[in-house]
C-alpha cells in the first residue's frame, strides 16, 4: 500500500466512524426525549429571546432529561431535522428549568411525549 492509499483508508475510516457515532447519539437523544417546544414556547421558558421566536426560520426544540440533572435541548429544523454540533446559534444546550412542568402549563406551545 502506498502512503496515499493508506491516508485515504484512514480518512474514510475516521469519517465513517464520526457519522456512526453521530447516528448513535441522535438515536439515544430521541429515545429519551420528553417533548417538543414551539419557538414561542421556547421563548416563554427562556431558551431563546422573544425576537428569535418571531423569526420564521427559528426551529422548534426537542428536549430530554440530562444525565447531570436539568434538561438538554436541541433545535429541530423543518426538512432537516436535528442539526448536530451547534451548527446554528442556540441549536443546543442545557437548562435547569423544569421543562416538563413548564410544558404542561404552555398548552399548544409544547407537546409532551406519551
Amino acid at each position: 500500500m502506498t502512503i496515499r492509499s493508506t491516508f485515504l483508508a484512514v480518512l474514510c475510516t475516521v469519517f465513517i466512524g464520526a457519522i456512526g457515532t453521530d447516528i448513535v447519539a441522535h438515536y439515544e437523544f430521541m429515545s429519551r426525549s420528553a417533548g417538543v417546544l414551539t419557538r414561542q414556547g421556547a421563548a416563554d421558558v427562556g431558551l431563546i429571546s422573544k425576537a428569535e421566536a418571531e423569526d420564521p426560520f427559528t426551529p422548534r426544540f426537542v428536549f430530554a432529561p440530562a444525565a447531570a440533572g436539568g434538561y438538554e435541548y436541541r433545535a429541530q429544523y423543518p426538512l432537516v431535522g436535528l442539526v448536530p454540533y451547534g451548527f446554528f446559534k442556540n441549536d443546543e444546550g442545557t437548562t435547569r428549568v423544569d421543562l416538563v412542568a413548564k410544558c404542561k402549563s404552555l398548552g399548544t406551545e409544547c407537546r409532551l411525549r406519551a
